[in-house]
């Protein structure tokens, strides 16, 4: 009987790790409320019903 119950354990771990992993990769690079650039690119334009303002950040990868 522990037998099995220590099985059970295990199996419920190896799914529940699986399906965290899983979705930690699919997830991995969504951001919310961002627009990534890979490049250099400048262009000045105002909107003619809104002004939109915005910030830049760069992350740099090694």
């Amino acid at each position: 009987m522990k037998t099995n119950a220590n099985s059970i354990i295990i199996a419920v771990a190896i799914v529940l790790s699986a399906y965290l992993f899983s979705n930690a990769f699919q997830n991995r690079n969504q951001s919310n409320d961002t627009i990534s650039v890979t490049g250099l690119g400048k262009k000045d334009f105002t909107s003619d019903l809104i002004v939109w303002s915005g910030s830049f950040s760069k992350k740099v990868s090694l």
